[in-house]
C-alpha cells in the first residue's frame, strides 16, 4: 500500500505493528476519540501472533526475521488446497477465568469469536516411569488410613442416589449435591449462568451467551480418568484424585493435601498459606512437593503439566507453579457446556483471530490501519514513514523487541532519553504440524454431562521422557496442542499438533518435537489395524520471548526552550511465550492507556454511535 497517500499528516497517536498488544491498543485509544493511525509493514495483520495458510508459511519461511530464526517447511503428504488453511502461530488457550474473557465480557466482544473448548491433559507416562515411589513412612500409612475413609464414605454417598437421574437432565447443570472435596477443587473465579444451547458435532463450539452469561457452577462429578496407550489423563479435582486406579491410597492423601494447599492460596485473606507461599516463592516446584508432599516422580510430572509451564519442574519457581494451578483448578466446571474443560481456544487462528477483530475495530472507531508501511525516523512529534511521507503525532507506540516494524528508528533529542535494559530473552523450539487423521480419542467427551466434546486438547512428554538417534534426553518438558477440524484451521478428518518446548542447550529440539509427534501417531492415530496417520506438512521454526515484567519503556522527549514534552515513545514488550494467553497482557495495556488518556476507566467500551456502525458493518 506504498502508493496510498494518507488522508491526514496529524495524528493523536501512531501505533506500529499489528500484534495483540498494539492493536488491542489501537483499538481502545480509537475508542476514547483519539485520533489513531496504525502502520504494519508486513502485508498482513497479526505480526507475530499471526496466522498462515500453508503456501504464505512457505514463503513467510524463506526471509526469516527476529524473533524468528532456524524456520523449515516439509510438504510429505498430498494438499489438494494449501491456500485453505489457517495454522496458528499464537494458538494461545484462554482460561475461563482470564483477564481476557473478563475483558471481552465487561465490553460484550465475546461474540466476535468463535470459541472452542480444550478437553484433557495427557502427559506420556510409559509403565517403567510409573514405578518410582518415594518412601512410605508412618505419614504415608496415616494417609492410607484417612483416604480409605473418605473413599468409604463417597462410595455410601452414591448408594444414597446423589448421582441419580443425571442422565435426564436437559442443561448442563452440575448436581448440586456433589461431594465438598470436589466443590473445594474448582470455585470458579469468573462466575457463569447456565443458559441452553445446540448440543452435538453440528454445534461444536462454545454458545456465546455462556461467555456472557453470570451464573454459579460447580466441579464436575463423576468423572473417570481414562488411557490412551501410554498416555494418561492427568488427574485434577478431589473426584480424580480418589478414584485414579493409578494413585496409591497415600498418593490420594498427599495430593488431596496439596489441592487443598493450593485452595488455601488463592484465597488472599488466608494469612497463614499466604505466608508459607511467600516463604517458599522461589523454591523449585518439584523441591517443594518432595518435601512436603512427597509424590511419585510421575505425580509431580502430571501437575506440572497442567501448568503449561515450559521450564522443567526443578526449575520451576513453586510461586509460578501455584499461580498457574489455580488458575486451571478454579476454571474447572465453569464452562456451562462442558463442565468437564478449563480453557477455551479462538477457532480460525487463534490470536490471530484477536489481533484481526481488534483491528478492524480500530477503523470502526475512526482510526486507519495502513499495512505494508513503516516508519525511517523519528526525531521529536515528526515521524517519517518508509514511504517517504512525513507525520507528527503527540505519542509513538512501538514494539520493543520487533525489528519488523520499523526499518530504523533513528529517535534523535536535545536531552538524552533515559532508557532501561529489557534485552532478557527466552528461546523456544516449536513446530505444526498437519495430521492425515482426525484423532477422534483426543476430542472425546470426559463427562456424560459434557454437551458438546472438546476440540482441542493438551499432551505433554515430561522431562527424560524422549530420546534423540544422539541419545540426548530432552532436558524440558515437550508440550503438544492438538486441534480438531473444528477449529477451521484444517480440512475435514484432518488435525492439527503444535508443538512447543524450551531451549535449554543445544539438545535437538525439533528431533523431541517430532519424536513426541510420532508417539501420539502410534498409541492415538493408530486405526486398530496398524496403519499409523502421516505427517502431510510441517513447519518448524525458533522463535525467542521476552521475560520479566511487562512494564512498558517510556522514552520523553524533550527540548531546551521548553519544559512540555513535545513527542512520547512507548516501547511495548511482546507477549510472553507462554501456551496459555498472556495474563499481563491486558493489565499492560490498561497502563500505556492510562498514561495517555489519563485513567483506565473506559478501557475499550465503545460509545453507542460506534456499537450502531459496528453492528451495522457486521450485518453486512
Amino acid at each position: 500500500m506504498d502508493d496510498y497517500t494518507l488522508p491526514s499528516t496529524i495524528w493523536d497517536i501512531i501505533v506500529l505493528g499489528t500484534g495483540v498488544k498494539p492493536s488491542l491498543l489501537s483499538v481502545a485509544l480509537s475508542r476514547a476519540g483519539k485520533k489513531v493511525l496504525q502502520l504494519d509493514p508486513r502485508e498482513y495483520y497479526g505480526a507475530t501472533e499471526t496466522a498462515f495458510s500453508i503456501d504464505e508459511l512457505e514463503q513467510w519461511a524463506k526471509s526469516p526475521l527476529p524473533p524468528f530464526s532456524h524456520i523449515g517447511t516439509e510438504r510429505i503428504g498430498e494438499i489438494t488446497r494449501p491456500r485453505g488453511y489457517t495454522l496458528a502461530l499464537a494458538p494461545h488457550l484462554v482460561y475461563w477465568g482470564s483477564s481476557l474473557l473478563e475483558l471481552l465480557r465487561e465490553v460484550k466482544m465475546t461474540s466476535s469469536f468463535t470459541w472452542q473448548a480444550v478437553g484433557s491433559w495427557w502427559v506420556y507416562l510409559p509403565e517403567p516411569a510409573m514405578e518410582e515411589r518415594p518412601a512410605t513412612g508412618i505419614g504415608g500409612l496415616l494417609l492410607d488410613a484417612g483416604v480409605k475413609a473418605v473413599k468409604a464414605a463417597a462410595a455410601v454417598k452414591k448408594k444414597g442416589g446423589w448421582n441419580k437421574g443425571r442422565k435426564k437432565r436437559k442443561d448442563v447443570d452440575v448436581d448440586t449435591e456433589a461431594s465438598a472435596a470436589a466443590s473445594e477443587a474448582s470455585k470458579p473465579t469468573t462466575e457463569a449462568t447456565e443458559t441452553q444451547s445446540p448440543a452435538g458435532p453440528e454445534a461444536p463450539e462454545v454458545t456465546l451467551s455462556d461467555l456472557t452469561a453470570e451464573a454459579t457452577s460447580t466441579a464436575p462429578s463423576g468423572s473417570t480418568l481414562r488411557k490412551l496407550g501410554t498416555f494418561r489423563e492427568v488427574p485434577c479435582t478431589f473426584e480424580d484424585v480418589a478414584f485414579s486406579p493409578d494413585l496409591q491410597d497415600r498418593d490420594r492423601g498427599y495430593l488431596g493435601g496439596f489441592l487443598r494447599f493450593l485452595m488455601k492460596c488463592a484465597d488472599p485473606t488466608d494469612v497463614k498459606h499466604q505466608e508459607i507461599l511467600q516463604k517458599n516463592s522461589e523454591t523449585s516446584f518439584s523441591e517443594f512437593l518432595s518435601s512436603e508432599y512427597p509424590l511419585p516422580t510421575w505425580t509431580i510430572a502430571s501437575l506440572h503439566s497442567l501448568t503449561l509451564l515450559q521450564t522443567p519442574p526443578a526449575e520451576t519457581k513453586l510461586k509460578d507453579a501455584v499461580q498457574a494451578l489455580i488458575t486451571h483448578l478454579t476454571s474447572i466446571g465453569s464452562i456451562p457446556d462442558i463442565r468437564s474443560s478449563a480453557a477455551l481456544t479462538i477457532a480460525y487462528g487463534g490470536s490471530a483471530e484477536l489481533t484481526q477483530v481488534w483491528s478492524r475495530g480500530t477503523a470502526v472507531s475512526g482510526g486507519l490501519n495502513v499495512l505494508g508501511r513503516g516508519i525511517t525516523k523519528i526525531v521529536g512529534d515528526t515521524v517519517t514513514l518508509s514511504n517517504g511521507e512525513v507525520v507528527t503525532a503527540d505519542w509513538i507506540l512501538v514494539p520493543e523487541e520487533d525489528p519488523e516494524t520499523h526499518e530504523t528508528s533513528e529517535t534523535e533529542s536535545t536531552t538524552e532519553a533515559t532508557t532501561k535494559a529489557t534485552n532478557s530473552t527466552v528461546s523456544y523450539t516449536k513446530s505444526i504440524h498437519l495430521i492425515s487423521s482426525p484423532l477422534n480419542p483426543l476430542f472425546t467427551r470426559k463427562l456424560e454431562t459434557d454437551r458438546i466434546p472438546p476440540n482441542a486438547a493438551v499432551l505433554t512428554f515430561p522431562v527424560g521422557s524422549l530420546c534423540t538417534s544422539a541419545g540426548l534426553t530432552n532436558t524440558a518438558p515437550v508440550y503438544i496442542i492438538a486441534h480438531s477440524s473444528a477449529t477451521g484451521e484444517c480440512g475435514k478428518d484432518e488435525s492439527v499438533l503444535y508443538t512447543s518446548t524450551q531451549i535449554l542447550k543445544d539438545d535437538g529440539g525439533y528431533e523431541f518435537a517430532s519424536a513426541a509427534v510420532r508417539r501420539v501417531l502410534e498409541e492415538i492415530g493408530s486405526d486398530g489395524n496398524g496403519t499409523t496417520p502421516e505427517v502431510k506438512f510441517v513447519c518448524r521454526y525458533t522463535q525467542k520471548f521476552p521475560v520479566g515484567d511487562d512494564e512498558e519503556e517510556m522514552v520523553a522527549q524533550e527540548t531546551e526552550e521548553e519544559e512540555e514534552v513535545k513527542g512520547r515513545i512507548v516501547k511495548i514488550k511482546g507477549m510472553k511465550g507462554g501456551l496459555a494467553f498472556d495474563e499481563g497482557t491486558v493489565e499492560s495495556c490498561k497502563r500505556v492507556y492510562e498514561r495517555i488518556i489519563g485513567t483506565k476507566e473506559g478501557f475499550l467500551r465503545m460509545t453507542e454511535q460506534m456499537r450502531r456502525q459496528y453492528e451495522e458493518i457486521e450485518d453486512q
